[in-house]
């Protein structure tokens, strides 16, 4: 076996490096692990139009290779970053820079985070929902699999830095890769939505026309990013005294 070895060590000596590097990487990456499917949710940033403007997330499709948005090397890929890392004129430079879809990673209790960051955090979802985003941005909450995910992505960061193209190719050879696939279609404008609206009466005692009438009124207005998500939820609630 270790006669073999030499023989092959040999034989690559009498090649120039960026031959024996192309000679050597399809062995590398046939051998390398492939790991099995991970399924986990996520959410679709809200998509709407008002008064003949487009906002939020425009599409839906991934079928994309995974990467940190700090990277240098975005162009047809999914950036993955966590909701802190964020902010609109970034994704607006990554976006011109080719980035293709976007995963947020949110904290996994949403009510335990400081006042400080639940401020941001709300800002930041204004400018979202008052945006037209080209690209498909996804939300899912941070878990175990999705940090170690995002660790693991981010050392592929290397690669695009390298100093010379040996180490560059050594580096993508050598990192973990992920692909994100949704399984989401692209969204079809509804024309003809119904508004449900809940009415009810509870008459008092006495005659009915001489009673004092009274008006509870709420309304649920929720203008978050994604449907599950209370923490950037307003409520309004409204109560009218008529005589």
């Amino acid at each position: 076996m270790l006669g073999g070895t030499q023989d092959i060590l040999e034989f690559f000596k009498g090649f120039p490096i960026p031959v024996c590097l192309l000679l050597f990487l399809p062995f590398v990456l046939l051998n390398s692990p492939v790991y099995g499917i991970q399924e986990f949710p996520v959410f679709r940033l809200h998509q709407y139009d008002m008064h003949g403007s487009k906002y939020g997330s425009q599409s839906a499709t991934v079928n994309l290779e995974a990467r940190p948005i700090s990277s240098n090397n975005v162009a047809r890929r999914c950036g993955v970053a966590k909701m802190s890392e964020l902010n609109v004129e970034r994704l607006k430079v990554k976006i011109n820079d080719g980035l293709s879809a976007l995963l947020v990673l949110l904290p996994h209790n949403l009510h335990e985070i400081a006042e400080e960051e639940r401020n941001y955090y709300q800002q930041l979802e204004v400018k979202f929902l008052e945006t037209e985003i080209p690209i498909p941005v996804y939300f899912a909450y941070e878990s175990e699999d999705l940090l170690d995910l995002y660790q693991k992505i981010s050392a592929s960061v290397t690669g695009d830095t390298a100093s010379s193209a040996t180490k560059a190719l050594t580096t993508v050879a050598s990192a973990n890769a992920y692909h994100f696939v949704s399984s989401a279609s692209e969204s079809k404008q509804l024309s003809d939505f119904p508004i449900i609206s809940l009415q009810g009466k509870l008459s008092g005692h006495g005659l009915e026309d001489q009673l004092p009438t009274i008006a509870l009124v709420a309304h649920y207005d929720s203008t978050g990013m994604i449907p599950v998500s209370i923490l950037f939820t307003n409520f309004s609630i409204t109560v009218s005294l008529h005589n």
